[in-house]
């Protein structure tokens, strides 16, 4: 007998886990499948009540959907990953299989609890069997020429890529039985199709528009395991697109996910380039709130912290320069931002929001050069030059005519109650290289004397 234990990869189409455990020929009722909520190790894992309300919800629409199609469902709810995996191990004595089939995950935690796991079934000579589906390789075949990880994602990308041509990976096909899709998977299906049909020729020209953005909004579902690389892939092709930019975006997710498993310090709220845990931050909690609650002064700053408040979304060109503004403006430690992401964001996912954060501080692999700082009044130039996005998101500035609501005057922002600048961003950028550069000299002075 197989057990079948989805973790991440809540979903039905291109799933692994039917063939890898020669379930796709079988009938439903001879399937055993496992489902593990565990809501309080997703609260550890400072997801916020968005994601964790997404995540109960897909686990309920393919209990559900397990139960029409006749599957064995194993209904296991836990608090934590040791519970869990606690209790799928006493299942699997009950019922005396013969091997547990799981998709892969790649956190500390989760190779912790499977390490944990495997080690008591191999003792009952019980098969654990990890699936690699979130990555399109496996994290351990796509290295370097010196057979070292990646660091830079365009090298990435290009191994990524040529791989691609060698090595195609095809969507997995659609088990014989099945007649429909949890709900949560048809609309993730559905709102792909849509946009590759209709918005995606569009991509390249308009993603940075902040009041028009021509993106997937695909990211939630992605990030939960509803959406594969593979998938999208597919899509782009048979709608013959070219969609490099698109498929990039997919690229990047997949080199975070390897850059945290190949340097699990990460996990650890760790930065990656070491040197930069001397870069001295400040502490000021009066800015952190503003800039969360979205009164920073800088009106496209605003917009897209309220926005992100508002409906857990935020375009990706946002996310850059609010990132940079915490950490380079404001010089707040890259972790409260990071933090506060994961808590707010539909999409979090733990492995892509820190390798965004920390790219974004000037940390991580493949960072922006830590005196390449962002200005976020050229940012609302060039992005939101009309100011739409901004009156869309900062009503009390909406009146406003022309370039005057991308920086208001003194007056005009005493009169709409609008809050000053909380630093000048010449001055912040030239703190902020001075305290990188002091970080770098002292590591540099560490190493020599070492």
């Amino acid at each position: 007998m197989n057990l079948i234990w989805m973790r991440t990869s809540l979903r039905v189409l291109d799933n692994p886990l039917w063939h890898q455990a020669a379930t796709s020929g079988q009938v439903p009722q001879d399937i055993h499948l496992i489902l593990t909520p565990v809501p309080e190790q997703w609260r550890q894992h400072g997801y916020g009540q968005r994601k964790i309300r997404a995540l109960h919800q897909q686990h309920d629409d393919l209990a559900q959907w397990a139960r029409r199609h006749g599957l064995q469902l194993h209904w296991l709810p836990c608090e934590t990953y040791r519970e869990a995996a606690t209790r799928v191990l006493d299942l699997t004595r009950d019922l005396q299989a013969d091997a547990l089939w799981a998709d892969r995950e790649y956190g500390l935690n989760e190779r912790r609890r499977d390490a944990w796991l495997g080690k008591r079934l191999n003792a009952d000579r019980i098969d654990l069997n990890l699936v690699d589906d979130r990555l399109t390789y496996a994290p351990e075949s796509l290295l370097t020429q010196q057979r070292q990880p990646f660091q830079v994602f365009s090298a990435f990308r290009r191994a990524w890529r040529q791989r691609w041509q060698a090595d195609p990976r095809a969507p997995f096909a659609r088990p014989h039985w099945v007649q429909d899709l949890p709900p949560s998977e048809q609309s993730a299906i559905d709102a792909l199709q849509q946009y590759v049909d209709s918005q995606l020729i569009a991509y390249d020209d308009e993603r940075n528009d902040l009041s028009r953005p021509v993106v997937s909004g695909l990211a939630p579902w992605a990030a939960n395991g509803l959406l594969t690389t593979r998938q999208a892939c597919a899509e782009a092709a048979a709608a013959r697109l070219e969609a490099d930019t698109w498929l990039s975006q997919w690229i990047w997710r997949e080199f975070f996910y390897a850059v945290g498993f190949h340097f699990p310090d990460v996990y650890r709220h760790r930065p990656l380039q070491a040197w930069t845990d001397a870069v001295a931050w400040m502490h000021n909690d009066a800015h952190l709130q503003a800039w969360q609650d979205g009164r920073t002064g800088y009106p496209v700053v605003d917009a897209a912290m309220r926005q992100l408040r508002a409906t857990g979304q935020m375009p990706n060109r946002a996310r850059m320069f609010t990132a940079a503004f915490l950490a380079k403006d404001l010089r707040l430690d890259w972790r409260k931002g990071e933090a506060w992401f994961l808590d707010q964001l539909l999409d979090a996912d733990f492995a892509v929001n820190n390798g965004n954060w920390q790219w974004g501080a000037s940390t991580g692999v493949d960072a922006a050069p830590y005196f390449r700082i962002f200005n976020p009044q050229r940012q609302a130039e060039r992005f939101d030059p009309d100011g739409d996005y901004i009156r869309t998101w900062v009503p009390e500035l909406a009146h406003l005519q022309g370039k005057q609501i991308l920086n208001p005057d003194s007056q005009a922002r005493q009169q709409a109650g609008y809050p000053p600048p909380l630093v000048i961003h010449r001055e912040a950028a030239e703190r902020t290289k001075t305290a990188f550069k002091a970080a770098k000299d002292h590591a540099s002075t560490y190493q020599v004397k070492a």
